[in-house]
């Protein structure tokens, strides 16, 4: 009776969590005996749903958060709770709140980005928030931006700060992040570089109009509508072998390792692990 007019559905590693109409929530799976989930504050006015691996959270409609799960990945909320939240997102193990202030919160595995507390006073008029495996970045209102968590996952991004200026947009793979900036430049950082041995790194870009990613790859989308790729070739870094039809491409998308092109004519492209979608000739 609970799971009617779902209008989102948010998984954890063994659990979902459902917001129906009028944000009344419903939750099942292994999640549902470390929380008594469908407490009453919990049973409606939910306006956002983000998990960790093990745990859940929630923005109700006052501000407010509440948590559940596993306390070492973000079950349990931190002291002062958060108040007057806009959005949460996560990593594998932490969760990061947009307080109404601009100012950022973030509790769970402090390896993961659960402990801001090196850049605190740095995470001021924050507009958005990216999380990747361990880390988290966030973009400012002055189009800068700020990094916290685990090193390998670009948690650290002062080898590239001084080029993180008017940063549009922002994703990540598992172990590094990808800023685009205004001017159509692409930024990519990584504690060592390259997100996996063999992988190739980013090239000279300008006139970057999106980025895509996937666990260990990413695809930009160029004002002229081709696509450039580069990373690991296990996540989908490797488009040569559809490169002459990545043409007037509209829209890429992403699985964890395979991409997908959408273009001006409204047929599909798709490269990468065929078993994640990279092959598409069964339905084409």
């Amino acid at each position: 009776e609970q799971l009617k007019e779902v209008q989102h559905l948010c998984p954890s590693n063994s659990a979902f969590a459902a917001v129906s109409h009028g944000g009344k929530l419903a939750c099942w799976g292994k999640l549902l005996d470390i929380a008594g989930t469908t407490r009453e504050d919990l049973r409606s006015d939910v306006q956002q749903l983000q998990s960790t691996d093990w745990a859940f959270a929630a923005v109700l409609s006052d501000g407010t958060v509440v948590a559940w799960g596993d306390p070492e990945y973000g079950g349990v909320l931190p002291y002062p709770h958060p108040q007057q939240v806009r959005r949460i997102e996560s990593t594998n193990g932490a969760f990061a709140a947009i307080q109404s202030d601009g100012r950022v919160q973030s509790w769970g595995m402090s390896d993961c980005g659960g402990d801001c507390a090196s850049v605190e006073k740095q995470l001021e008029d924050v507009e958005r928030i990216v999380g990747n495996l361990g880390a988290f970045a966030a973009i400012r209102g002055d189009q800068s931006v700020i990094t916290w968590g685990a090193r390998e996952c670009g948690g650290d991004s002062r080898a590239v700060q001084d080029r993180l200026k008017d940063v549009k947009d922002i994703v990540g793979t598992d172990f590094s992040f990808a800023a685009v900036l205004r001017d159509g430049s692409v930024v990519t950082w990584r504690e060592n570089g390259l997100c996996f041995p063999g992988s190739t790194t980013a090239p000279s870009l300008v006139q970057c109009t999106s980025i895509t990613a996937s666990d260990g790859a990413y695809a930009v989308l160029l004002a002229d509508g081709q696509v450039v790729t580069w990373g690991d070739p296990r996540f989908g870094s490797d488009s040569s072998a559809v490169q002459h039809q990545l043409q007037n491409v509209r829209r890429l998308c992403a699985t964890r390792n395979a991409f997908a092109a959408i273009r001006a004519d409204g047929s599909v492209v798709v490269w990468g692990d065929a078993n994640d979608g990279g092959d598409c000739r069964k339905v084409n």
